[in-house]
């Protein structure tokens, strides 16, 4: 997109997309996560290549009450980073509805 098509916004900038190459690699990332013991459910998982080439991710992790949450962070983080994406940001919840989520997944 040009710029001045956000001129009259300042700080609004157009986020690029998926790198079509990391899409097979995070769908079979998000599918082994979301059987991992202690995770609930894997959703809202954004992934993009900045303009400097950096690949940045954002991921919501719902895991069971019993599960320590920054374990489930770092091994998310873990393997978000195995397939590429530099800068992983994931938002771990904790909760009673994660175990009742994974009941009606399953």
């Amino acid at each position: 997109f040009p710029k001045e098509e956000f001129d009259f916004c300042p700080g609004i900038y157009p986020l690029q997309c998926t790198p079509a190459r990391m899409e097979g690699p995070i769908y079979a990332t998000i599918r082994k996560l979301d059987v991992t013991e202690g995770i609930a459910a894997v959703e809202d998982v954004h992934v993009w290549k900045h303009a400097g080439g950096d690949i940045y991710g954002i991921a919501r992790v719902h895991c069971v009450p019993s599960a320590d949450s920054e374990a489930v962070r770092k091994s998310v983080r873990i393997a978000f980073e195995r397939v590429g994406v530099s800068f992983p940001v994931i938002e771990v919840i904790q909760s009673d509805r994660a175990v009742a989520q994974r009941l009606v997944v399953s």
